[in-house]
């Protein structure tokens, strides 16, 4: 399935090991899920519009507080 695949299932490895070390050791643990992952990995890579703009000089509108600037 590629890299992104790979990537998923690693991280998902990753996390059931922490689940179960934590367990066995009676420590509280958070897993962090990003909402966008940057760089190699990323499937969907939304941020390139804002860079590209950046990159030309361009204007980047910010919206208020509680509006999204991307829409999933």
């Amino acid at each position: 399935m590629g890299p992104g695949a790979d990537y998923g299932y690693n991280k998902w490895l990753a996390e059931v090991k922490l689940e179960e070390l934590c367990q066995d050791a009676h420590i509280p643990y958070t897993s962090l899920r990003p909402t966008i992952i940057y760089g190699k990995y990323n499937y969907a890579p939304r941020e390139t519009y804002f860079f590209d703009l950046v990159k030309k000089g361009g204007m980047i509108v910010l919206p208020d507080e509680d509006l999204q600037m991307v829409r999933v």
